[in-house]
């Protein structure tokens, strides 16, 4: 079963009776074999991916609350297409700009923040250098690569 050959009557083609890592595992491999194969094409197979990895998404965010309510109808033992859940109260955000001292201790971190970043990018450029020096004569060490960068792939899904 394509998973992108869907019937536009019908939804998407992924649909298990019981849900379960090993299922989602199983499917996504047979795609990816697929692609391995030949039989698939890897960038037109990615950009479905992504659309439904969007679809997925906006879904979610669209109907968490009705989502959520009907949840609450369930005890913690039950089940859902083979699947436990449970709500979770989330943590309160606080808002405390109208606080002039937080104000100045928001304002005083940030202007660190930035010579942390000026700092930063000295280090990054000093690794070009078997030494570098900085306009006031302070040697910059130079910075340790964390982990190396790499390449993706940004898709952009036209509106119509």
């Amino acid at each position: 079963m394509d998973i992108f050959n869907e019937d536009p009557n019908a939804g998407i083609a992924f649909s298990p009776g019981v849900i379960t890592k090993e299922s989602i595992t199983l499917k996504a491999n047979s795609i990816i074999g697929d692609v391995f194969s030949g039989n698939l094409c890897p960038l037109e197979t990615y950009i479905k991916s992504k659309a439904i990895s969007d679809v997925a998404s906006s879904i979610c965010k669209e109907i968490k609350e009705d989502a959520i309510s009907e949840a609450d109808k369930y005890s913690a033992e039950d089940k859902v297409l083979g699947v436990t859940f449970v709500t979770k109260n989330l943590a309160t955000t606080y808002d405390f700009s109208h606080d002039s001292e937080w104000v100045e201790i928001n304002r005083e971190l940030t202007e660190l923040k930035s010579k942390m970043k000026d700092h930063e990018n000295k280090m990054i450029q000093a690794m070009d250098y078997a030494e570098m020096v900085d306009k006031d004569g302070v040697v910059v060490i130079p910075a340790k690569v964390k982990k190396a960068g790499g390449t993706t792939i940004a898709i952009n899904i036209p509106k119509v």
